[in-house]
């Protein structure tokens, strides 16, 4: 397979400009695109900031671009990764002075923004993982199951009796486990009934407990 272009000159020039930002940031190898066209190299900060560098063509070592990663999972809808681009020409030391003053403001921003967001859907996860524990418990053998037009932040569930086949239910929680819809409950004891119902409260009082404001309305 053919090197891309500046697969030599590339490397040196991410490590020079790494050396430039400073000793807390380090080069990764190059990555090499599936169709042998283009280079990429990474620099990473202790921190978790994550650069890309690469040529803006495939055909010309003219002009680099270097952008900024996010980490794996969720992110806002409306937060993008930055991006810069520089004459190759201009040197690493220039390079650096203008990820400094117009990337890496940018881009720490969006990157706070996305790891936010990222610890209050785990949280999510987590409650939605809890309640649908507590849903285990009193109907063994609920499985997760598919849900029309969902969204990474829902959970369905789906049980049905191994002996009788009118007896079902069908939950979807959504988001933080702040709202449960029942999409069917058929033919269950009312026992289970009630004991659902108990669990689903006992969430909504958590729930309204842990907004804002709850504790100074409660009192």
């Amino acid at each position: 397979m053919k090197e891309p272009i500046g697969a030599d000159e590339l490397p040196a020039l991410a490590a020079a400009v790494a050396a430039e930002l400073g000793a807390a940031w380090q080069v990764a190898p190059p990555v090499v695109s599936r169709n042998g066209s283009q280079m990429t190299c990474e620099l990473t900060r202790g921190d978790g900031h994550l650069l890309y560098v690469r040529y803006v063509s495939y055909l010309s070592t003219a002009r680099v671009e270097i952008g900024g990663r996010f980490p794996r999972g969720p992110r806002p809808r409306d937060v993008r990764a930055p991006s810069i681009t520089v004459m190759t020409s201009r040197g690493a030391a220039v390079i650096a002075q203008e990820i400094v003053r117009r990337l890496l403001p940018a881009y720490t921003t969006a990157l706070a923004r996305v790891r936010v967001h990222q610890a209050q859907c785990a949280h999510q996860d987590a409650r939605r993982a809890q309640l649908a524990g507590q849903i285990s418990l009193i109907l063994p053998g609920t499985r997760e199951g598919h849900v029309r037009f969902s969204s990474r932040s829902t959970t369905g569930l789906r049980w049905s009796s191994a002996h009788d086949r009118l007896m079902s239910a069908s939950f979807t929680l959504r988001e933080e486990a702040e709202r449960v819809d029942l999409v069917e409950l058929h033919n269950l004891p009312r026992e289970v009934v009630t004991q659902l119902c108990c669990v689903l409260a006992a969430a909504e009082t958590r729930r309204a407990r842990s907004q804002p404001g709850a504790t100074a309305a409660a009192s």
